[in-house]
């Protein structure tokens, strides 16, 4: 069996990196290859590279092909178009050729651009694309082309949770063909890494309370609740700090919403005590050395970053967003507040802080659970069935591992899938 994961990426972020990964542990099964339609991000082809993937670029010299979606005119997205439009059919005209020579039993499509151009391909339509969608879509998120794709010319969605699968289900997608495949975590992985040094020195360490929001700049991730919540927690009489990490280099379009925090920081007079980590290499540390983490997003498929913290047993204070639902059980392995909720933020830090017995015990649970339920092993075994289901070609798969005592469940913890037709945020 041949697998191509065929995706636009500009940037090295989360999907990025799960891209990679989901690579490096299918190549132990089937032939695998990256197929990059610009090559745009060097860290991409690097971490490819890196893995020992199979890599190819189909324009090398390509510039950007940003349309635009959400929060641009409709003017400002057709002009996008039509200038991106000779690129556009030159990626097409190059994947159709080289998909052709390549064969795959299956595509991979890690986002709605690069299944269009298989499906605008009248050479490519008889290969099985299965999409895979690690954002949280409500219904009126999907775009018109998007249902098309997964209506006609798609032969499986990978729902990255439940409440994309809702919203795709509410947007007319077939339920059929819709499975909810989860972000794994190597949890042993990030424990080793976790006890080594920082790589570089975290700025006052020493604080009793020491929050970090390890998340993308922009305001969707919401650093201006974490920035007003510690306001709170300071005028309450804690010693705190607060680590933003985040990439402040390379925001681009959000580099507005970077200035609007840190004037938002001055003028609550806590600028002193919050840190612009920036891009960090050594998450699993940097966490291990917080007291909390802290996630105020506004919209989320299946965060690394809680899965990375409840890894790590670390007590975390989230929205009920999106994938997070499939993840935080409330009062069991984390607290929620709302979205834009600063003073309920604030709110469950001071639980943790006021009581560490508490927010051990749930820390703890929720290691339990994250070992238990989003294991690197479960996601790939169940990525080799799908993939032997869409393509009907066989391929190997190794039996799953024993369970051992460490999997036993925590006292309180749900044992069958966190969803619920009532719970969801979509649909």
């Amino acid at each position: 069996m041949r697998v191509v994961i065929f995706s636009f990426r500009p940037h090295y972020g989360g999907a990025a990196r799960s891209d990679v990964e989901l690579a490096q542990r299918l190549k132990r099964h089937v032939d695998v290859a990256i197929v990059d339609p610009d090559g745009r991000c060097e860290d991409y082809a690097t971490a490819v590279h890196q893995a020992g993937i199979d890599y190819r670029v189909l324009l090398p010299d390509a510039r950007s092909t940003v349309i635009g979606g959400r929060g641009q005119s409709a003017l400002y997205r057709l002009t996008r178009l039509v200038l991106a439009l000779p690129r556009l059919l030159a990626v097409r005209s190059r994947t159709a050729r080289v998909l052709g020579e390549m064969q795959p039993s299956v595509v991979l499509c890690p986002n709605f651009k690069s299944a269009a151009m298989i499906a605008l391909s009248p050479s490519l339509r008889h290969l099985p694309v299965m999409l895979q969608l690690r954002g949280w879509y409500t219904p009126d998120m999907v775009p018109w082309y998007g249902r098309w794709l997964m209506r006609k010319h798609c032969a499986g969605v990978l729902a990255v949770s439940y409440a994309t699968r809702n919203a795709l289900h509410c947007a007319g997608v077939d339920p059929g063909i819709i499975h909810v495949l989860h972000n794994p975590i190597d949890m042993d992985d990030m424990l080793r890494r976790a006890v080594l040094p920082p790589a570089e020195p975290l700025p006052q360490a020493g604080r009793a309370v020491r929050m970090v929001l390890p998340a993308g700049i922009m305001r969707a991730k919401g650093q201006h609740t974490a920035i007003q919540a510690l306001a709170r927690l300071l005028a309450n009489g804690f010693d705190a700090v607060l680590w933003i990490a985040g990439d402040f280099q390379a925001i681009g379009k959000n580099r507005p919403y970077l200035e609007e925090c840190r004037r938002l920081a001055e003028n609550l007079d806590v600028a002193h005590r919050v840190e612009w980590l920036g891009l960090r290499r050594d998450m699993p540390q940097v966490m291990q050395a917080a007291t909390v983490v802290v996630l105020p997003t506004h919209s989320e498929g299946h965060p690394r970053s809680v899965l990375e913290a409840m890894s790590l047993a670390k007590p975390l204070a989230a929205t009920p967003v999106g994938g997070i639902l499939d993840m935080i059980l409330p009062e069991v392995t984390g607290l929620f507040f709302d979205v834009d909720d600063d003073a309920g933020l604030a709110e469950c830090v001071e639980r943790f802080t006021r009581d560490p017995v508490a927010a051990e015990r749930m820390g703890r649970q929720a290691q339990d659970y994250i070992r238990r339920r989003f294991q690197v092993e479960d996601q790939l075994q169940r990525v080799l069935k799908l993939l032997t289901r869409m393509s009907g070609v066989p391929c190997p798969q190794r039996p799953m591992p024993r369970k051992t005592a460490s999997d036993d469940a925590a006292p309180g913890l749900k044992t069958d899938p966190p969803y619920s037709p009532g719970r969801e945020n979509a649909g």
